[in-house]
């Protein structure tokens, strides 16, 4: 129990900082406050879905690692308070709903082709 919430600071400090600075990459190469989070947000979904499906199914998958690489890294890389805040800017209700319902979509989708390539990889594994 130790070891995973340590690994949680851990990993969230590191997805902290990687989020920092993709959100300023991303702005910087993709104009637009919404496009640059929903792009980080599907970004963190698939390498969580892939991770779940590929590395995570093994026997050998410490749960410290899990913890730290899933709950801390990648919870921490992805956000749905910054697409949300982002929406409130546009000062209208239905643009918020819309870019949150986008974001959400787009980072299913993301999360499950994850799992899907990861699944593929163990599949593949095992032959």
């Amino acid at each position: 129990m130790g070891k995973d919430i340590i690994a949680v600071l851990i990993g969230g400090l590191i997805g902290t900082a990687m989020r920092v600075g993709a959100d300023t990459v991303f702005s910087l190469l993709i104009p637009g406050n919404f496009t640059a989070i929903m792009t980080i947000n599907a970004l963190g979904s698939f390498m969580l879905g892939a991770l779940v499906a590929g590395l995570w199914s093994r026997k050998s998958a410490k749960s410290w690692v899990q913890a730290g690489i899933g709950t801390g890294l990648l919870g921490s890389f992805t956000t749905l308070s910054g697409i949300a805040l982002a929406g409130l800017t546009t000062g209208n209700a239905f643009a918020t709903m819309y870019l949150i319902f986008m974001s959400l979509l787009t980072s299913l989708f993301a999360a499950w082709f994850g799992l899907w390539l990861g699944g593929l990889t163990v599949r593949k594994a095992a032959r």
